[in-house]
This record gives structure tokens, C-alpha cells and sequence, in this order.
């Protein structure tokens, strides 16, 4: 079965087919432009560059976040729209699982942490290992105050089981460095920081990921994690408390979804 599989959760633009599970062509851009403004035309060229048509495309396959919040509405809209049209199934994935997939040590000691910077010293982050030959969570994915989830989740994660190395896997290290350093001076394995372009999303991997099969693309939401900071805003105007729902509702009316 041939598919194509999509993420938009950064400011990079990841793209992959398949067939059946063997990887047949994939690209990650990184474009100043909108996903927007990108994404039909970048997805209609990898399909030519394939020799295949859109007709041939049987699953579609979306990164459904955590990460940035127009980027997976983008994404969400695309999926949507081409798995109703088109009539095929719809999985989703976890967008840190693909960033911590091209880290390929399969050692039970070793322990891969996917992280998204978020500013003022947040994260999206995870925690994933390899186990007979796919990928695992260990942690919950979610929003985290950095240094709070480095004491309170990832420490005790560590101690616990016992693993020697660790790679981080961050788009952008920055102030999260010195904090990586204070927390694990004690600690007696050894740490490895992956970050750039080293640290993008990408689909080569994306069988061995855990997936999820979307059962109505109509209702499909992206995982935000958090509401933004506008949604915050417009909540608080309200008075009102937001539920999966009322966030997709209110997805829905922005116009940072149109692709055309």
C-alpha cells in the first residue's frame, strides 16, 4: 500500500512516501515561507518525483503535534481535506516520536529525549527508547516548565530505570543548556546534545513509530498541549474554560488554516 506521510509541527516542513513500509522518497525543508503557502505544492512534486499520482495514495499519515500551533493547524486542515476527499484512512503520530526516531541506539541503557524549545525556558518535550526494534514512550508528552520536568519527571525516569546515556534532541538548545548541565552534574552516565538541523523532524523512520488510526478525519485534532496565548486571551474575554472542542472551534475560525 503506498502513503504519504506529513508534519508540519515546526518551522520545517516534513515529507515522506512509502510503500508498504519501505521509505521511497522523503524531504525536509526548511523555507522562510508559511506551510501554508508550501505544503500542496512541495506534496504534488515529491508524488511526481515518485512516478506516482494522488489516486495511488491509499493511507495519509499527519504529525499531530505538540509544537507550533499554526504550523499543526495547517497540517490538521490538509489531512482532513485529503483523507475525506480522497477517502482513505488517516493515522497520526507523535511529532517528537519522528524527532527522537533518527537516533538509532538500540541499547536498553539508552535514553532519547525529543524537545521543543517553547521560550521563556518551556518545552514540548518526551521521552522514547528502543525496543525490539520500535520506538516506546517512557514519559507523557506535553508542555512543561523545563526545569520542572527535568526534577520532577525526568530524574526520577533516569534513576529508575537505570539508563547510562542520554541524547537530546532539541530544534534550539539556547538557554537550556546550562540548565541540562546543573542537573546532571551528579548524575554518573554520560549526555549528548543534538540540536539544528541535526535535531529536525524526520519521516524516514516513521514505521517503527507508535501511530494512532484516525476512525473520523473530520474530527481530528491536533495535540496543542496548551492553548495558545491568543486562545488564552480570547478565553479570559469569555470567561469561559477551553475544552478540545471549543479550541478546534475556534481553529476553525482564524484564517491561518487556508491553503489555498
Amino acid at each position: 500500500m503506498k502513503s504519504l506521510a506529513v508534519d508540519t509541527s515546526t518551522n520545517a516542513l516534513s515529507l515522506a512516501l512509502f510503500q508498504d513500509d519501505q521509505l521511497v522518497l522523503d524531504q525536509t525543508y526548511q523555507l522562510s515561507k508559511q506551510h501554508g503557502q508550501t505544503l500542496i505544492p512541495l506534496v504534488n512534486q515529491l508524488i511526481k518525483n515518485a512516478g506516482w499520482s494522488h489516486e495511488s495514495i491509499k493511507a495519509l499519515y499527519i504529525g499531530r503535534g505538540p509544537g507550533s500551533y499554526t504550523g499543526m493547524r495547517i497540517g490538521a486542515t490538509f489531512a482532513k481535506t485529503w483523507a475525506v476527499a480522497k477517502s482513505v484512512q488517516l493515522y497520526s503520530f507523535s511529532s517528537l516520536a519522528a524527532m527522537a526516531s533518527q537516533i538509532l541506539d538500540h541499547d536498553a541503557q539508552a535514553l532519547v529525549l525529543p524537545i521543543m524549545n517553547a521560550r521563556r525556558q518551556s518545552v514540548y518535550a518526551g521521552a522514547y527508547t528502543w525496543r525490539d526494534g520500535y520506538l516506546h514512550s517512557m514519559l507523557e508528552e506535553g508542555h512543561f516548565d523545563f526545569e520542572c520536568w527535568l526534577k520532577d519527571q525526568l530524574l526520577p525516569l533516569v534513576n529508575g530505570k537505570g539508563y547510562r546515556r542520554i541524547y537530546w534532541v532539541i530544534d534550539q538548545a539556547g538557554d537550556l543548556t546550562p540548565l541540562i548541565h546543573e542537573h546532571l552534574l551528579e548524575w554518573d552516565g554520560t549526555y549528548q546534545i543534538i540540536e539544528g538541523p541535526s535535531a529536525l523532524v524526520t519521516l524516514q523512520r516513521l514505521p517503527f513509530l507508535p501511530t494512532s488510526l484516525v476512525s473520523d478525519p473530520n474530527l481530528f485534532v491536533p495535540f496543542y498541549a496548551h492553548e495558545s496565548l491568543a486562545e488564552q486571551e480570547w478565553a479570559q474575554k469569555r470567561s469561559v474554560e477551553l475544552g478540545a472542542s471549543e479550541q478546534e472551534s475556534y481553529v476553525e475560525q482564524t484564517d491561518e488554516t487556508d491553503l489555498s
